[in-house]
């Protein structure tokens, strides 16, 4: 089945002398699934840029994450509702269970 989003469908076309259509080029780059914690480069580039592991990048990458990550602040009407449900419950609830 032709998809125009797959990446093998312009290596298909390429090999018979085809072009591949505008839709196909347009969606070809998006498509492609480049992993960021994978590394690609050989073994003594890895080597020089200190045999990290897969679980290295990861914890460097959830660190980041944890550090430059910004939560927008929730609508305060959003805010006050959760307020609300929060009093209710207290008031609502046994304080033991």
């Amino acid at each position: 089945m032709y998809s125009p989003t797959a990446g093998s469908d312009v290596n298909w076309l390429l090999s018979f002398g085809t072009s591949p259509s505008k839709s196909l080029m347009d969606h070809f780059m998006k498509e492609q699934f480049i992993p960021e914690l994978t590394d690609r480069s050989g073994y003594d580039e890895w080597k020089k840029n200190g045999e990290k592991s897969l679980v290295d990048r990861a914890s460097e990458k959830v660190k980041k994450i944890l550090k430059e990550h910004l939560v927008p602040p929730l609508d305060k009407d959003i805010q006050k509702e959760l307020h609300d449900i929060i009093k209710r419950a207290e008031k609502e609830l046994p304080k033991k269970l």
